[in-house]
């Protein structure tokens, strides 16, 4: 109800205009129970008929008669919303078409801003309009649905190339570790000796991973000058 008296129903705003002794008739009370759930019934009727003038508030009923006027496929297995969408931007190009009329189209399904430019779009050098929409947050977006509308809207002549940007927060880590590397001396062992041994480490960002060999010469391998 658009314009609410702070009762809950209609049936406790009648009781509270009349005497309190009524209250305790039980015809009485039948009564105002009576006209309460008529009162409640030509409200809830009243906000129908207000709430189907508006296309995003109208019920599945005349959105369902709203596709049939426009010639749209009435698939009732999707959200009303999304089809309120639809029906809200043919209405939003009505009339000479313009860059702002495709904008306020693509909007209907988006809540993004949107950029059209007219420009060469091939080697040829014809001119296409070239129309770029951000995803926006609307939770479910069918690009099928715009491009109807676009194909519906904008004259045959214009050829149009639609290009959609995705915007997505990403966050990078790293990782790194140390390695702690063993000296020997030379002689200590009979084995050659080495002044190190052979390790790797790993430096990772996201999945990708680049292993990076750390070598050590042989004990007696290099010339030494006292």
């Amino acid at each position: 109800m658009y314009y609410k008296n702070g009762f809950p129903s209609s049936y406790d705003e009648l009781v509270s205009h009349y005497p309190i002794f009524y209250r305790d008739v039980f015809e009485m009370d039948e009564i105002l129970k009576v006209y309460g759930r008529l009162g409640d019934e030509i409200i809830g009727n009243i906000d129908l008929v207000i709430n189907n003038s508006f296309i995003l508030t109208a019920d599945e009923a005349t959105i369902t008669r709203l596709e049939e006027f426009l010639w749209l496929e009435t698939d009732k297995t999707r959200p009303l919303d999304e089809r309120r969408r639809l029906i809200f931007s043919f209405f939003v190009g009505f009339g000479k078409m313009s860059e702002q009329k495709i904008k306020d189209m693509i909007a209907a399904f988006t809540d993004a801003p949107a950029t059209v430019t007219f420009e060469p779009g091939d080697e040829f050098g014809n001119n296409f309009l070239i129309i770029t929409i951000e995803r926006g947050d609307v939770p479910q977006l069918r690009f099928s649905d715009i491009n109807t509308i676009l194909m519906r809207r904008i004259p045959a002549h214009l050829e149009y190339r639609l290009h959609v940007a995705y915007r997505v927060s990403t966050v990078i880590r790293t990782q790194r570790t140390h390695y702690h590397y063993e000296y020997k001396l030379c002689g200590t062992k009979p084995e050659i000796a080495k002044l190190g041994d052979i390790n790797s480490t790993t430096s990772r960002v996201n999945s990708d991973s680049v292993a990076v060999w750390h070598e050590f010469p042989l004990c007696g391998t290099m010339d030494t000058k006292s």
